[in-house]
């Protein structure tokens, strides 16, 4: 992008016969806006060392996991009595938590870039240049997104190099469609993920919150999970596993269902409901038709409450 290209981008308004509407600025040219400034923020992410950072350890993370878990699995292998691992299940997770990586590097990315805008005064030069304040929110959180996609596509990449070659693939005809049904689930909850840590860098302006708040919500959602798990184990003599249904709530459980990549059951780091079962001589359930519902309802919420919330926050806050 040359100074030329980058000029016109900050000074919209050197575009001919845009005629203001009564809120100031022309709402046929918002799209446009958008466009340009949407191109502006990958220049902006090219630009800056963070995101390439994040970048590289996103790389030498997955890099590291894939070689401790061939080994388990080459020991697990010689009857070792170790969990086997595939590839289908490596690339499942991929999908994570705001607490684990990738998730708190894109946190980390979304709060760190949006707050050295904002610091740098690069939104106050796009507001006098004359873009909405909507336009500006919007194309930072499209771009952010779409970093935060591409994210975690590097890191599927990269363990698939990793691991593609030396474990079993793991597919079969009964678990390809949930694979795929894994994918879009977890794309559009690492999306959730992003959204709201945008929300929180635009409403704090300083990027160690929005950090901090996201691992917090991911431990209380892991806390939770386990008292009602608890609270279950207790009561299981009246075979009353209702509260399971609450658990497919928590973000870290739904984290570790779309990572198994089975919607029938519920699985967590503690908790497996068909082993579950079988130990305490339980009707076995099948919670797909709860699980895939909470997961989507839930995101979808929590993106667009937050874009939502962002958006109409942004449009009257002060940027200092």
């Amino acid at each position: 992008m040359t100074n030329d290209n980058l000029t016109q981008i900050l000074e919209p308004n050197k575009t001919p016969n845009l005629v203001p509407n009564s809120d100031g600025f022309d709402a046929g040219k918002s799209h446009m806006g958008v466009h340009k400034l949407f191109r502006l923020v990958f220049f902006r992410l090219r630009k800056e060392k963070a995101p390439w950072i994040e970048l590289a350890i996103c790389v030498a993370y997955a890099v590291f996991m894939g070689i401790i878990y061939t080994f388990v699995t080459s020991y697990a292998n010689d009857g070792s009595g170790l969990p086997a691992y595939t590839l289908r299940k490596m690339l499942l997770s991929s999908f994570s938590t705001s607490y684990n990586i990738p998730g708190v590097l894109i946190v980390a990315a979304v709060a760190s870039f949006f707050f050295t805008e904002i610091n740098f005064g690069t939104l106050r030069n796009q507001i006098v240049s004359g873009y909405s304040r909507k336009e500006i929110y919007t194309a930072y959180w499209l771009g952010l997104e779409c970093y935060a996609v591409l994210l975690v596509a590097i890191y599927m990449g990269t363990t698939a190099l990793t691991c593609g070659f030396v474990m079993t693939n793991g597919f079969t005809n009964d678990n390809a469609g949930p694979f795929f049904i894994s994918l879009a689930l977890g794309l559009l909850y690492e999306m959730a993920i992003t959204s709201l840590a945008f929300f929180l860098i635009a409403l704090m302006k300083f990027p160690a919150w929005p950090i901090v708040i996201m691992v917090l919500l991911g431990v209380t959602s892991m806390i939770i999970s386990m008292v009602i798990y608890l609270n279950t184990l207790t009561n299981t003599s009246s075979n009353d596993t209702m509260p399971f249904l609450w658990l497919v709530w928590m973000p870290d459980v739904q984290a570790s269902v779309i990572q198994s990549g089975d919607y029938s059951v519920i699985t967590t780091s503690f908790l497996n409901t068909q082993i579950f079962e079988q130990t305490h001589g339980l009707t076995h359930t099948d919670y797909t038709y709860i699980t895939i519902p909470a997961i989507l309802i839930e995101n979808v919420i929590v993106l667009v409450g937050s874009f939502c919330g962002g958006i109409i926050y942004f449009d009257h806050s002060d940027l200092k």
